[in-house]
């Protein structure tokens, strides 16, 4: 089994990476993200993952899961889909 080093959970899980806009989270959608097990702290800004999940998701990266499905799964992509389209 290989040893996953930082760089390559920072590459999957980094919520901090520039975009082309940046996400603002609503106080009720910070709420609803804190309360999943996969999240460790959310402000309006950012989501910090929680370190199994982290590793949970760069193995199942290394396995051919897209980063997309691997968020959908873990219960946090929509949010970001949400508030990329519509503007907040």
């Amino acid at each position: 089994m290989s040893v996953t080093n930082k760089s390559e959970v920072d590459e999957i899980t980094d919520s901090k990476k520039p975009t082309t806009r940046r996400l603002r989270f609503a106080e009720q959608q910070i709420r609803q993200l804190e309360s999943n097990p996969n999240v460790l702290h959310v402000t309006e800004k950012s989501i910090t993952y929680a370190p199994s999940f982290k590793m949970a998701a760069v193995h199942a990266h290394k396995e051919g899961k897209m980063p997309q499905k691997i968020f959908e799964e873990a219960g946090t992509f929509p949010f970001i889909i949400q508030n990329d389209t519509n503007g907040h």
